[in-house]
């Protein structure tokens, strides 16, 4: 004889984030779990909406992978100076 299924059904929220100053609302379903994970980096980032900390997350992340992506070359390529410049023309 088969167990009885149990499905397993996530509660989910209802987050309501403003993008920009007095425009448009756009809600998003995210997992209770997220949305707590979510409030604990706006009380470490010290952010006042769930916008703020969103975009501040991809800011990070953005920062991470440019790092990585030429995190190769860190320490050994410098500015242009103006003698690089005259380099080329002599």
């Amino acid at each position: 004889m088969r167990a009885p299924s149990r499905s397993i059904k996530p509660i989910y929220s209802t987050l309501l984030i403003h993008m920009g100053m007095g425009g448009p609302t756009t809600t998003v379903r995210v997992s209770r779990e997220t949305l707590d994970e979510l409030e604990r980096f706006q009380r470490i980032l010290k952010t006042r909406t769930a916008d703020e900390t969103i975009r501040a997350i991809m800011r990070i992340k953005r920062k991470e992978l440019v790092d990585r992506a030429y995190g190769g070359l860190s320490g050994r390529v410098s500015a242009f100076t103006e003698a690089d410049r005259l380099e080329n023309h002599c």
